[in-house]
């Protein structure tokens, strides 16, 4: 191809692009065959731009692909793929076929996402290189494990950049093959783990491609149930045991089985902390992780980055949810309860298990929201710096639209002008995060749009299920707009939010003093329930990718309106089947980010998830609808089994034997289950997302023969009878209670003959 014709190409391709940019979306088909999977892309027009902030660059871009932000390298497309590998097999990738053109064109270097405090960083030029950028149009990483469960990332670049001679080698086509190797098996392969419960399936299945190929070991029992039992781990100093049981309880109840490791203050060390969740999920495969205490009580690890010329610290508790290599999917779902007495603890968890044991019954609370946001126009050019708007009209129109939401808004336009002026007109980001199209009319001054509103403090108190900040912000709250010092102010009683911050430092809690997570969480008569904040300073683009994948996860199916350079949910991942996790949503918001955020091994990609943490129980669900009641389901004793019918298919269905020394936690899906049990009671807990868990306990009969009672003892039944030949399975002989301190309590207590009293306290209670 002639120098002549690449320049009349470029000039042909751009107004082209301009206008097709809503309809360019590039085509994937998957083809699973014997030994491997088979991707093809197929690339329409892309949508080049003028980049403003390099004059004479251009930024080449595909919807649903990245743009790589490392600092010195071109800013070509790219997106991850991820496969599941069989067990026993390694993989082999190949490009079968290609078809490409070469012209003619200054690609811009990369653009660094800023951090949302300040201004956009500047950008380096790229730095000398032979040949082409990359080399290959496809990498593959390691294969990591996930539970036992093979993955493997898979980078796709549909442009290579020639910056000695300006040359962008673009491919209208991309066909490769990840083959599966069957691995020499003296060399040992992927600890897969022995049992794949329901959950960790469900959650891979959003992720891996060939996802139809996943190991199942799910098998149905005769009643159409399977075991769905998690395991749950709290680790804290022993000032706040006491205070933990009735939470330790509550989990127990709705299915988990609890582990508690507890020192005293200061002895617990970020290694210690490894060391204890390393060891228990080898031997339990824990699924939850939840840190309660303060920095210095349960320290989380340091750790510093560079963003332009400035330095930041921040902690995170990331590392304890055993991230799995390049794929940076943690395995297990953290939580922190930041909190520094008792009483703040205690505070929290009534909150909590309030939530979701005694949920709010208001219909209108369900779908009232808030969307809380700043439009920063540092440049005052009436185009937004970053996204943080239009990521929230975005989520807003698909909860409007979709599901039924009224989301009020508090939104704070900033330039140095003190505008915006009733004749301006204000646009989306232009360069790294949209196109730069005009903000709908309803948002534009001329519509007398409230752009200097704060509604916070009323809209909360009025009761929202969720609060979304994405804006400016610090250790004491939100910048604009402002909501600090009003968290006092809150009185929202049972109607309490999950809160959504997408901003700087509002989680830094290993600062003196309250951040602004543990002031909210704290707050008695009002707050909020849960909150998904950062640590430090977090950087645009990143957050917003982060915020689609979250809402996405519990509202699926998420369709932008105004568009959003790097998100195609048309054509990639979908969340057909929600997640309602708190914990398991903020890793698939990292899922999400890293599809098409951060090029290989981006470092500000792994910054951004170790700033964002979810500050409460990160098994609780988040409520979505009025909760309905169990209409009515059956539990009876039968032939040495409790056997329960849900009136409700999927139901979870718990069977807790409480014990101070081995407490017995069995949790099973289904519709109906046959329960065998050696127990004279167990605590049996139904449990459905958008239900209010139905608990019952269940009591045998009882009977009390041929012993002699001398101390103080409770004996707990349905029909209790007492006496010298009550049962056969027993040796015959009276019951003698002697000196005793005795409860009793039944449906019925019947006393027959031998049953002697004697210098006693008897206390019978029939229910």
């Amino acid at each position: 191809m002639n120098e002549m014709y690449r320049v009349l190409l470029i000039i042909w391709l751009i107004p082209i692009v301009a206008l097709s940019k809503s309809n360019v979306l590039p085509e994937r088909t998957i083809e699973n065959v014997a030994d491997g999977v088979i991707v093809t892309y197929n690339f329409r027009e892309p949508i080049i731009q003028p980049n403003h902030l390099v004059p004479g660059s251009f930024l080449w871009k595909y919807m649903g692909f990245g743009i790589n932000d490392t600092s010195g390298e071109p800013a070509v497309p790219f997106r991850s793929d991820v496969f599941y590998i069989p067990r026993g097999y390694t993989s082999q990738v190949d490009i079968t076929d290609t078809i490409y053109n070469d012209t003619t064109l200054i690609l811009s270097p990369s653009i660094p996402c800023h951090i949302k405090n300040e201004m956009p960083e500047l950008i380096d030029s790229i730095r000398k290189y032979h040949g082409f950028f990359p080399e290959n149009v496809i990498k593959q990483s390691p294969i990591d494990d996930y539970r036992g469960i093979g993955l493997q990332r898979i980078i796709i670049t549909p442009v290579q950049y020639n910056n000695e001679h300006h040359i962008v080698r673009f491919y209208s086509m991309i066909k490769y093959k990840i083959s599966f190797i069957l691995k020499d098996t003296n060399k040992g392969d992927i600890p897969y783990s022995k049992k794949n419960s329901r959950k960790i399936n469900n959650f891979l299945s959003k992720i891996v491609l060939n996802y139809n190929d996943l190991p199942s070991t799910l098998s149905r029992g005769e009643l159409f149930t399977v075991p769905d039992t998690t395991n749950y781990l709290i680790i804290t100093v022993n000032d706040f045991l006491d205070s933990l049981q009735s939470f330790i309880e509550w989990k127990r109840i709705k299915g988990n089985r609890v582990f508690i490791q507890s020192k005293n203050r200061g002895e617990w060390t970020t290694d210690s902390i490894k060391d204890v969740i390393n060891h228990l999920d080898s031997l339990h495969t824990l699924d939850y992780v939840l840190l309660v205490g303060g920095f210095d009580d349960v320290p989380a690890d340091s750790f510093s980055y560079n963003v332009s010329i400035t330095n930041y610290d921040g902690v995170t508790d990331y590392e304890y949810g055993l991230p799995t290599g390049n794929l940076q999917i943690p395995k297990i779902s953290r939580g922190r309860i930041p909190v520094n007495s008792s009483q703040e603890l205690c505070t929290i968890l009534k909150k909590i298990t309030k939530y979701e044991r005694a949920p709010i019954r208001d219909v209108d609370f369900y779908k009232r929201a808030l969307h809380c946001g700043e439009f920063s126009d540092y440049n005052t050019n009436k185009y937004e710096d970053a996204c943080c708007i239009q990521t929230n009209e975005n989520i807003r129109e698909h909860l409007l639209h979709n599901y039924g939401f009224l989301i009020n808004r508090s939104y704070y336009f900033f330039d140095f002008a003190g505008g915006p002026n009733s004749t301006d007109i204000l646009h989306w980001n232009n360069i790294l995060y949209g196109y730069g199209a005009a903000l709908p009319d309803s948002l534009q001054p001329s519509a007398h749009f409230e752009w200097k509103a704060n509604n916070v403090l009323s809209r909360i108190n009025e009761g929202v299920l969720y609060v979304l900040y994405n804006g400016h912000g610090s250790i004491g709250g939100w910048q604009a707009p402002s909501f600090t010092t009003d968290v006092n102010n809150l009185h929202n009683g049972n109607k309490q939010p999950i809160i959504f911050s997408f901003a700087c430092l509002t989680g830094k809690y290993n600062e003196n003093g309250d951040c602004f997570v543990e002031k909210i969480l704290k707050k008695g008569d009002g707050g909020c329930v849960g909150i998904f904040a950062a640590t430090e300073s977090s950087m645009a683009g990143y957050d917003d990718a982060m915020a689609y994948g979250i809402f996405d996860a519990i509202w699926p199916n998420l369709q932008l309106v105004y568009d959003f350079n790097w998100y195609s949910p048309d054509l990639y991942t979908h969340f057909v089947n929600p997640v309602y996790e708190l914990g398991k949503v903020l890793d698939l918001g990292f899922l999400r980010m890293s599809e098409t955020f951060g090029h290989l091994n981006s470092e500000r990609r792994k910054v951004t998830m170790k700033l964002f943490h979810y500050f409460g129980d990160p098994s609780m669900m988040i409520y979505t609808d009025v909760p309905q009641d169990f209409d009515s389901p059956i539990i009876k004793y039968t032939s040495g089994k409790i056997r329960v019918i849900s009136p409700s298919e999927n139901t979870r269905i718990t069977f807790y034997t409480p014990s101070d020394t081995q407490p017995i936690v069995d949790t099973f899906i289904g519709d109906s289950i046959d329960y065998e049990t050696n127990a004279d009671s167990v605590i049996i807990c139904l449990d459905k997302h958008n239900y209010v868990p139905y608990i019952q306990t269940f009591y045998k009969d009882l009977y009390i023969q041929n012993e002699t009672i001398n101390s103080q003892r409770e004996y707990v039944g349905k029909n209790i009878l007492i006496g010298n030949h009550v049962t056969e399975e027993k040796p015959v002989g009276d019951v003698l209670i002697e000196d005793a301190n005795v409860t009793i309590q039944g449906k019925s207590v019947t006393l027959h003959s031998g049953t002697r009293i004697g210098n006693s306290r008897v206390k019978i209670n029939t229910r």
